[in-house]
């Protein structure tokens, strides 16, 4: 798997995580704050957003990122083959 995608996908649950935390209606950190949190860039944490959004789970408009709803577990990036999970 290509680094790019590995940092999208541990930045995309890390942000599901987050969400989980929220309430409906709550407002997520500005785009630098978060890159920093996730320790990526902010392209990636744009990536994120923008596939946050088309899931529903958040409306991003401007420098507004709503939570809508909270994220369901089939929401996070499947492991690839091989990939040890910890358990």
């Amino acid at each position: 798997m290509a680094r790019t995608d590995e940092r999208f996908r541990g930045a995309f649950s890390a942000t599901l995580d987050l969400c989980g935390t929220l309430s409906v209606g709550e407002q997520l950190p500005a785009e630098m704050p978060l890159a920093a949190r996730l320790d990526v860039s902010r392209t990636v944490v744009r990536s994120v957003l923008d596939l946050m959004q088309t899931k529903g789970i958040l409306r991003w408009e401007g420098r507004e990122k709503t939570l809508l709803r909270r994220p369901l577990p089939p929401e996070r990036p499947a492991l690839p083959a091989g990939q040890i999970t910890g358990e």
